[in-house]
C-alpha cells in the first residue's frame, strides 16, 4: 500500500489530557504490561526501551472503521487543533485493544473507547498553520481522517514524496526532531504557550478580559448580504429581536465582537461591531443606520408578527470573518450577571461572555440515526424503532425491565436518535432515590451558603425546561434512572399535568409551589422528551403511581444473549467462542427457569451486561466466568430464590457451571 498521512484533532480539553498521557510524556510500560497479553508485548517492549511507547487511538465507528484499517507502519501522523499542526511523528505499530485504551483514556458517555489504538516515533512539537499548506492540506480535521487522495497528489507532485513534504514544509521551519516535548501545555515557558500568544496576535482574537456577545442564527444567509454591503457601503446594519440590557451595555469595548452560534454549540463567525442602539421595552427599532441597511428593513420596526421578529437591537457590523475551524461554546466563559454557562446558547436573548480559550475547537456534528443507536445494542432494530416512536409521539417513555439488560445505555442511545446528533449538552440524567424530592427536582429553598437564612433555588428538571425553552427548534431529551425508587408523586407535584403531551404549551402554565405571585408561570417546553427506566426486579419498590404510568409509554428491555451479534462481541472483548457459546447456553437455561416461575418471571431474568466488561489479561476464560458466576449471578439467585432450600438452589446453581 502506497504512504498516506493521516492526522488527530486534540482541540476539546478532553483530548488535551489525553495528549498529556500519552504524546507529550511516555506511556508507563506498566500499564501496558498488565492491559496486553504476553504474545502482543513484543513490540511494545522494544518501543519501551528505545524511544518510549507514544499513542493515540480512535474510537470505532462508521469513518474511523474505514481509516483505521488503511493505517500502516510507515505513515505519517499530524496532531492538529487551533487551526495550526502541533505534533508530527511517524506510525510505527498499531494494536486495537479496549484495555489499554480503557486504562489509559478511560472511555466515552456510551461505554466505548478509543480501542484503534495506534504508536508513533516520539513525536517532533511543531508549529504551522493549515491556512499556509492549503495546496497540500484541509483546513481543518475533525477526529481521525485521513489526508485525501487529491491532496496527496499535490504533495507528490510538489516535493516528491511525502517524506520529503514532512521533512521540509513541517519539521524543518520548527523543532528539530530529537528535541524535548513539552509536558504541560499551560506553562508559560513551553510551546503550547508561545503558540497560543501567536494565534491572539495573529488573528486579532480579543484578550479574554473584554465582554464579547454571541448571537445565535440558524440561518447564515444573511451574512453574504452584510459582507456585500460593508464592501459597498463600508459597514452593515444588523437587527436582533433581543434587547442589550443598558448596564451590559456599559461594559462593551468599542468596537466589539458579536460571535456567531450556528447551532450545536459551533461558533462560525465573529462581526466586529462598532456600535449598537437597543429597544428600552418590547417595541421595535427603525434602524438609525438606512444606507447600511438592507432595503427591505429600512424603515421597518419588525420582519414580520412574531416577537422573534421584533428589530429589538441594531449593531452596526464593520466586519465579517468566518472561523476556521470554527469554535467550540467551550472556548467562551459566561459573564454574570448577564448570563448563565447553561444560557450563553440562547435563541431569544445574547450570550454575553469572554473568550477564554481561542484554541478548543468545535467537534464535528455527528449526525446520529437509527443505524448508529443500534450499532453493538443486543436489541432488535424494530424494538428500537417502535421505542423511539413512542417516545416521539407520546414524550415520555419508560424502559422496563431486569437489572443488567442495558436500560440506561440503550436510554442514552434513544436520546441521541430522537436529537438527530450526538449532544450530550441537550441531555441531563438524574437518578431517583427514597430522599430525592420536588425541591431537588423542581424548586424549593435551600440555606444560603453563607448560612444566613435561605434562598429559592431552582432544580435540575426546572433548569433542564428553561434550557429547552431557550432553544425552541432543538431536541432535549431527560432521563430519569430508577424512576420507581422515588416517590414519583411528590418529586413531580403539579407538573404531573404538565408533562403530558397536549400540554407542553404556555397556554398551561402554572404557578409553581414555592414561587412568588409575581413570579412567571411554568409549564413543561414542546421540544423536551424523557425517558425513565425502571427496575422489574426490585421486590422491594411498590408498582409506579398509576397517575404517572398513564402519562408514559412503556418499552420492555430484555437480555440479549440470543441476539445475532452477542458471542461477536464477547469473542471482541476477549472471551473465546467456545466460552461464548457457552455463556449464551447456561444462561439461557436459568432465565427459562426464572421466566417459568410464577413468583418471578421475565421481569426477574438475568441481564447480559455482567458479562460485557473485557476480560482481564491475567484471567483465563474459566477463571473469570467463575469470578461473574460466584460474585453476581449467584448472590442474585439467592435472592430471588430466598425461599428455597439449599438443595433446591443447588440444582439451579448447577445450570451455570
Amino acid at each position: 500500500m502506497a504512504q498516506n498521512i493521516f492526522a488527530f484533532t486534540a482541540g476539546d480539553p478532553e483530548a488535551r489530557k489525553h495528549l498529556d498521557v500519552s504524546i507529550t510524556r511516555p506511556v508507563d510500560i506498566t500499564i501496558v504490561r498488565q492491559c496486553v497479553p504476553h504474545e502482543q508485548l513484543a513490540k511494545l517492549e522494544e518501543l519501551a526501551a528505545t524511544d518510549g511507547i507514544y499513542a493515540w487511538g480512535a474510537v470505532p465507528g462508521t469513518m474511523n472503521d474505514r481509516y483505521y484499517p488503511s493505517l500502516q507502519i510507515g505513515d505519517w501522523m499530524l496532531c492538529v487543533f487551533g487551526g495550526r499542526c502541533r505534533f508530527v511523528a511517524r506510525v510505527v505499530h498499531k494494536l486495537d485493544s479496549i484495555n489499554l485504551a480503557r486504562a489509559l483514556w478511560g472511555q466515552t458517555d456510551d461505554g466505548k473507547t478509543w480501542q484503534y489504538m495506534f504508536f508513533l516515533s516520539k513525536p517532533t512539537p511543531v508549529d504551522v498553520a493549515l491556512s499556509s499548506l492549503t495546496s497540500f492540506l484541509p483546513k481543518q480535521f475533525f477526529g481521525f481522517a485521513r489526508v485525501g487522495n487529491e491532496n496527496t497528489a499535490n504533495i507528490l507532485a510538489a516535493y516528491g514524496s511525502l517524506d520529503e513534504f514532512v521533512g521540509k514544509a513541517l519539521l524543518a521551519p520548527t523543532t528539530p526532531v530529537g528535541a524535548p516535548i513539552p509536558q504541560n501545555h499551560d506553562s508559560s515557558s513551553d510551546v503550547g504557550d508561545h503558540v497560543e500568544k501567536k494565534i491572539v496576535s495573529e488573528s486579532g482574537l480579543p484578550e479574554p478580559d473584554k465582554l464579547c456577545l454571541i448571537g445565535t442564527s440558524k440561518t447564515l444567509s444573511w451574512l453574504s448580504t452584510a459582507q456585500e454591503l460593508i464592501r459597498t457601503t463600508g459597514a452593515f446594519a444588523s437587527w436582533w429581536s433581543f434587547r442589550i440590557p443598558e448596564a451590559a451595555g456599559q461594559d462593551l469595548p468599542a468596537p466589539f465582537f458579536l460571535y456567531i452560534n450556528a447551532g450545536y454549540g459551533r461558533i462560525t463567525h465573529r462581526l466586529t461591531c462598532e456600535t449598537y442602539v437597543s429597544s428600552a421595552g418590547l417595541e421595535g427599532l427603525v434602524s438609525p443606520w438606512p444606507d447600511h441597511t438592507p432595503s427591505t428593513q429600512r424603515g421597518q420596526r419588525r420582519a414580520g408578527a412574531k416577537q422573534s421578529e421584533v428589530f429589538k437591537t441594531w449593531l452596526l457590523v464593520r466586519a465579517v470573518e468566518e472561523l476556521e475551524p470554527a469554535l467550540s461554546i467551550d472556548a467562551f466563559s459566561a459573564v454574570p450577571p448577564w448570563s448563565k454557562s447553561s444560557s450563553l446558547l440562547n435563541q431569544n436573548a445574547f450570550g454575553f461572555a469572554h473568550l477564554e480559550h481561542e484554541e478548543i475547537e468545535a467537534p464535528p456534528i455527528e449526525q446520529y440515526e437509527i443505524d448508529d443507536a443500534v450499532a453493538d445494542l443486543f436489541i432488535d432494530r424494530h424494538e428500537f424503532v417502535k421505542a423511539s416512536r413512542l417516545l416521539l409521539a407520546k414524550k415520555n417513555l419508560i424502559l422496563q425491565g431486569p437489572p443488567g439488560v442495558g436500560k440506561t445505555f440503550i436510554a442514552k442511545r434513544l436520546a441521541y436518535a430522537t436529537i438527530g446528533v450526538k449532544a450530550p449538552d441537550r441531555v441531563e440524567t438524574v437518578q431517583f432515590h427514597q430522599a430525592y424530592s420536588y425541591e431537588d427536582f423542581i424548586q424549593g429553598f435551600r440555606p444560603k451558603i453563607d448560612g444566613n437564612g435561605f434562598a429559592l433555588k431552582d432544580g435540575i428538571f426546572y433548569r433542564f425546561c428553561e434550557k429547552a425553552r431557550d432553544n425552541p427548534d432543538e431536541k432535549f431529551v431527560f432521563l430519569i434512572d430508577e424512576i420507581n425508587r422515588g416517590n414519583v408523586g411528590k418529586i413531580f407535584g403539579e407538573l404531573l399535568m404538565l408533562i403530558e403531551a397536549d400540554k407542553r404549551s404556555p397556554e398551561w402554565a402554572l404557578q409553581l409551589a414555592y414561587s412568588s405571585e409575581t413570579a412567571s408561570k411554568f409549564y413543561v417546553p414542546n421540544n423536551l422528551y424523557i425517558i425513565g427506566m425502571m427496575n422489574t426486579a426490585d421486590r422491594s419498590l411498590s408498582t409506579i403511581d398509576y397517575a404517572l404510568r398513564r402519562r408514559f409509554a412503556f418499552s420492555a428491555v430484555r437480555p440479549g444473549f440470543n441476539h445475532d451479534v452477542f458471542k461477536s462481541y464477547l469473542k471482541k472483548l476477549g472471551w473465546s467462542e467456545q466460552y461464548a457459546v457457552k455463556i449464551v447456553n447456561r444462561l439461557n437455561s436459568v432465565n427459562s427457569k426464572i421466566a417459568d416461575d410464577p413468583e418471578l418471571g421475565e421481569g426477574f431474568c438475568i441481564g447480559h451486561s455482567y458479562f460485557c466488561c473485557a476480560r482481564p489479561p491475567h484471567l483465563t476464560d474459566d477463571d473469570y466466568y467463575q469470578e461473574i458466576i460466584e460474585t453476581e449471578i449467584v448472590p442474585l439467585l439467592h435472592e430471588y430464590w430466598f425461599d428455597k432450600s439449599g438443595d433446591e438452589l443447588k440444582l439451579i446453581s448447577d445450570d451455570l457451571q
